[in-house]
């Protein structure tokens, strides 16, 4: 059996990439895909938008899976995504790609998303243009329409590992309406080998104003160009209006060019060869991120806690329709049973102290209420050390209490967030698997506020959905790009990961085809909130 330090080893490497390779295959190499669309056929409806979806099978797969979207940008002819999508490259497999495009457009006082058309290829197809696009037609359900195209481009990244912290501001904007004053906003673009571009950075829109000041950000140098600082930059500022945006004017640079200015320049923003303003460059610092593994060999521990949902949503156990009935044959396992055996295994083998502490919430426990309990009944230790000692207690605990009601996810993040905050020297990192139906019906804008909160403690949360509920809060809570708009307030930091177990049961629904996917998808992405963690709280690794 692989150490603990080869497991992490193992999903650091694939924690940037998205993909449904096992950890089983061997990752050739990791590559950024790009997406942007051509002469779409639209409607120019008011606050309209156009989004893409990606899927991806391999040849170990019968379907599709469903691995993220873009962001939603203004309805336009020639929409250009900032989000990528960073992909396992495996030469030897056959990855299949498909990309549907959608309209979200406002219908009898709602949005409805309305496919536009979608287009299929490979990821080998992709890469083998070496950082050209490849152009496709799209397949549209209208075929008296003019053609339209969806372009891709992938680039194998390299190993740089720097960041750039970047923040500009600009200087007597023109107005792109007499009448109104402007609100910019800047996207920067990396120039492609075909000389096609792909956006890398959208910033935010600064109201009203012809002298916006931008707030600072940050991208990878990877993400920036790909560790080429010679690469062009194009940097675009436009005026956003209702019914689309307007150019202000662009210029072209590289981050050498940047980084040499000793005094921060300015740049002159060009539409037509005319000047229409000025964007000055107000800080810039480079440095190099460290490694989740820079962190594990200097002695940081990874804590796992278990929580485990008996709220009333899930059915009564009696019945065979409830995701916790129990079999009286005790043949078939309930459907919790089948998840927390993985997760069981998980928990015990990346813990660094290898036990792990489990909880149950939304019962009632000797006729009295429980927001939250030690599964083995042992309030003040409740760790276990297996997956099997797990299960066995669950299914005790199942026989002992009554479903109860409501369901108050927001008291199990609330109780791990305040132990994690006890613990920020550095040395400690937390993780917690909330194991549940998904239904949040009596908590819901009470787990955001608890969410938000804990993104603030060395805390990452890991929902791992049991059932056939939509678990939409769930999945849009957990898109690195764009689950902060979903709350209130942004979060401090991306921390959440979703995963739904039925991705991964067998036909018979009696065990997880494959644990090293699912051990893959529940762990994926705490290495790099990890990082994130302690380069936000100015923690080094040595």
């Amino acid at each position: 059996m692989p150490s603990k330090r080869e497991k992490w080893e193992t999903i650091t490497a694939l924690s940037s990439a998205t993909g449904i390779s096992s950890l089983s295959h061997s990752l050739t190499s990791i590559v950024e895909l790009s997406i942007s669309c051509e002469n779409l056929f639209i409607m120019k409806i008011l606050r309209s938008k156009i989004f893409c979806v990606i899927y991806l099978k391999d040849s170990n797969q019968d379907d599709y899976v469903n691995i993220g979207q873009t962001e939603f940008v203004k309805i336009n002819k020639n929409p250009n995504f900032e989000k990528k999508f960073i992909l396992n490259y495996n030469r030897d497999l056959n990855q299949e790609i498909m990309i549907e495009v959608f309209a979200k457009e406002i219908r009898n006082h709602d949005y409805e998303d309305e496919l536009k058309g979608s287009v299929e290829t490979t990821l080998r197809d992709i890469v083998a243009m070496q950082g050209s696009q490849l152009k496709l037609e799209m397949k549209s359900k209208n075929s008296r329409e003019a053609k339209c195209y969806v372009n891709l481009v992938a680039e194998e990244l390299s190993s740089n590992k720097e960041l750039v912290d970047l923040q500009f501001k600009g200087t007597n904007l023109k107005r792109m309406l007499f009448f109104l004053p402007n609100d910019p906003y800047f996207t920067i673009a990396k120039v492609n080998k075909d000389g096609s571009r792909s956006v890398v950075y959208k910033s935010e829109v600064c109201k009203r104003t012809s002298n916006p000041y931008w707030k600072p950000f940050t991208l990878r140098v990877t993400t920036l160009n790909n560790g080429d600082f010679d690469r062009p930059l194009v940097f675009e500022c436009c005026d956003e209006s209702e019914d689309g945006h307007k150019q202000i004017g662009s210029f072209t640079t590289t981050l050498n060019e940047l980084c040499k200015s000793h005094v921060y320049k300015n740049f002159e923003l060009k539409k037509k060869d005319r000047v229409n303003g000025k964007i000055e460059l107000t800080s810039l610092k480079i440095a190099e991120r460290p490694s989740f593994m820079d962190y594990f060999h200097n002695g940081v521990e990874i804590h796992f806690t278990v929580a485990i949902d008996f709220t009333k949503s899930n059915g009564n156990p009696q019945k065979k329709k409830s995701l916790h009935y129990l079999d009286p044959n005790n043949v078939n396992p309930t459907k919790y049973e089948i998840a927390l055996r993985a997760v069981g295994e998980i928990a015990q083998l990346y813990s660094s102290d290898n036990r792990f502490r489990a909880f149950g919430f939304g019962a009632q426990v000797n006729g009295v209420y429980q927001e939250l309990f030690a599964l083995n009944s042992k309030e003040d230790h409740p760790y276990l050390e297996s997956a099997e000692q797990l299960t066995t207690l669950y299914k005790q605990k199942l026989n002992n209490i009554t479903l109860g009601h409501p369901t108050k996810i927001s008291s199990v993040i609330d109780k791990i967030a305040s132990d994690a905050q006890e613990f920020q020297n550095g040395k400690h990192y937390f993780v917690l698997l909330i194991v549940t139906d998904g239904v949040l019906v009596s908590d819901l804008w009470k787990t955001k506020e608890s969410i938000v909160t804990a993104s603030k403690q060395p805390l990452s949360i890991v929902f791992v959905g049991v059932g056939n509920e939509d678990f939409e809060e769930m999945e849009e809570w957990a898109d690195d790009e764009y689950g902060g708009s979903y709350f209130e307030k942004y979060p401090d930091r991306h921390i959440i990961q979703f995963v739904r177990v039925n991705n991964f049961v067998s036909d018979s629904c009696t065990w997880i085809y494959s644990h090293s996917e699912f051990e893959q998808n529940v762990v994926r992405k705490i290495p790099e909130q990890v990082v994130d963690y302690f380069i936000k709280n100015s923690i080094k690794p040595f």
